[in-house]
């Protein structure tokens, strides 16, 4: 069972802070400030970083600390070096999915269709021509 506090909402990407981490490190002789690359099927648990302006892609570290998030857009987390099922239960190992509901582990059969009409409102400062 995992035990799970939820990061304040300025707090840093995990996988970032590790990045970041290098930017005190020469690479090939220069310095570079390290932002993180997500989602590589191949290695989701390597730790990736690209360099700021450049085109410059590196493997820092063969795998990310324990607890950081395999991909951006998922819960399963890497493990030693390996990425776990974390499911919308937060359970390590679990495959819980939200339903078309937005219900964790749900049937969709709490879902409520609403019929009707609604209107816009754009403001004229938050609009964009």
């Amino acid at each position: 069972m995992l035990a799970h506090e939820d990061c304040p909402p300025d707090a840093e990407d995990f996988r970032a802070q590790q990045c970041s981490a290098y930017n005190d490190v020469q690479y090939q002789g220069r310095y570079y400030e390290w932002l993180p690359r997500y989602n590589d099927p191949a290695a989701p648990c390597a730790l990736k970083c690209h360099a700021r302006g450049q085109n410059l892609v590196v493997e820092l570290a063969p795998k990310v600390l324990d607890g950081t998030r395999c991909n951006a857009d998922s819960l399963d987390m890497c493990i030693s070096g390996i990425c776990q099922a974390v499911g919308c239960n937060r359970q390590l190992g679990s495959n819980a999915k939200e339903d078309n509901c937005g219900v964790c582990a749900g049937d969709g059969s709490t879902c409520r269709l609403v019929r009707g009409q609604s209107k816009a409102h754009v403001s004229p400062e938050k609009s964009r021509f």
